[in-house]
């Protein structure tokens, strides 16, 4: 069974080898943000990273200092700042793989005027590795941006790779919060299982939730799973 990009090239911790606390706590941090919650108070970011507020409070000066980190006076928020985009375009895991997907895309989003997404697994989600706007944009799917990461219940594209990741994968994914979008949204897991054979089966999903059609793309020639999605 294929697996994700995170579980093929993600380094495991030598024995013996101790982990620098610092370093392990900014980068608690700066995960911390998403799309779904990309602006955090000091009080929520000291409570996701399990720390106390003086601490979180260095942490995050030293970050804005690098300009990694910026501080909103007005709103009392922080958020990512531009130093982070800047990594982001470095980043080599999954570049070839959108250069060979992203003429599909944008085929995918010419002959059905619909965004199309690029799926690959990731730390028991999906994560979306490169998209094509719909061509109106009042029905694009802000929601999924590049490298947001979607639960596996919601979505064609993140169902797909529910089906095609390994047992261990899949169960780490049905582990986390299953959120309900819409009403149609599936949380059952036992539900979710056994959708898992129908949609290996006949190749593609439907996903009512977000109204979305995936299907899996094998032909890429990639040893991790990949999903092309569209919505219209």
């Amino acid at each position: 069974m294929a697996g994700s990009l995170a579980a093929q090239n993600r380094t495991s911790a030598k024995p013996g080898v101790p982990l620098v606390r610092a370093v392990a706590r900014a980068l608690t941090l700066l995960r911390a943000f998403t799309s779904n919650r990309p602006r955090l108070t000091l009080t929520e970011l000291a409570q996701i990273a399990n720390l106390d507020k003086g601490t979180t409070r260095r942490l995050l000066h030293t970050l804005a200092v690098s300009g990694f980190i910026r501080f909103d006076e007005a709103t009392q928020h922080y958020m990512l700042d531009a130093g982070v985009f800047e990594m982001a375009s470095a980043v080599q895991i999954g570049r070839d793989l959108r250069e060979i997907a992203s003429p599909i895309l944008a085929e995918v989003t010419a002959q059905t005027s619909a965004a199309a997404f690029l799926w690959v697994p990731h730390d028991g989600a999906a994560l979306c590795l490169d998209r094509v706007r719909a061509p109106m944009l009042q029905i694009d799917a802000a929601w999924f941006a590049v490298g947001a990461l979607a639960p596996l219940n919601c979505g064609a594209g993140p169902r797909i790779v529910l089906a095609h990741v390994s047992d261990e994968e899949r169960e780490q994914g049905l582990s986390r919060e299953l959120p309900q979008r819409t009403p149609f949204s599936e949380t059952s897991v036992i539900k979710l299982r056994k959708a898992v054979e129908a949609i290996r089966r006949r190749g593609w999903e439907l996903a009512k939730d977000v109204f979305s059609l995936g299907s899996p793309r094998s032909a890429f020639r990639f040893s991790t799973v990949t999903a092309v999605s569209w919505r219209p």
